[in-house]
């Protein structure tokens, strides 16, 4: 298994986590899609609640002295759908008041990656049968495929 998938994985774990039973405020982690196509189909019914994680791509390129690196970029939707649009709305802010807490706990997720940093987050409210608000969180996640070795450069 790759780092970059190792490191996905990781992430994916971490936002499965948020819980009230793990001492935060919604249950943002109880479903988690992984590039899901639409919004809407992340919904089972019953649910008010879910989490959409889209790969929107990376890069590994070469470092200095045998040194490798990568990035990846993620998409993480926070999706709500309520009848009452007040209460979507406060939910899905605490949800991704949670994602952010659940992210910011450790940017490295076991030193698997050098950073994790978050930014742009979008805010958008569709009005249907039921308010659906969806905060979609840019991710930038910066890791090393190989780590510099001073024994391993040329004599």
């Amino acid at each position: 298994m790759t780092i970059r998938t190792q490191i996905l994985n990781a992430f994916v774990d971490r936002v499965q986590t948020i819980t009230i039973a793990n001492g935060y405020g919604s249950l943002l982690g109880k479903i988690v899609l992984t590039n899901s196509d639409t919004d809407t189909e992340a919904l089972f019914p019953g649910e008010a609640l879910a989490c959409i994680i889209r790969d929107k791509g990376g890069q590994e390129l070469p470092g200095m002295a045998g040194e490798n690196f990568g990035t990846i970029e993620l998409e993480v939707s926070v999706f709500c759908a309520d009848p009452a649009q007040a209460t979507a709305d406060e939910l899905c802010r605490s949800a991704h008041a949670d994602l952010m807490t659940a992210i910011g706990t450790d940017k490295t997720f076991g030193a698997l990656c050098d950073d994790t940093v978050t930014a742009g987050a979008d805010f958008v409210n569709v009005q249907k049968s039921r308010s659906a608000i969806t905060i979609i969180q840019k991710v930038h996640i910066t890791y090393r495929t190989q780590r510099w070795n001073l024994n391993a450069l040329p004599a």
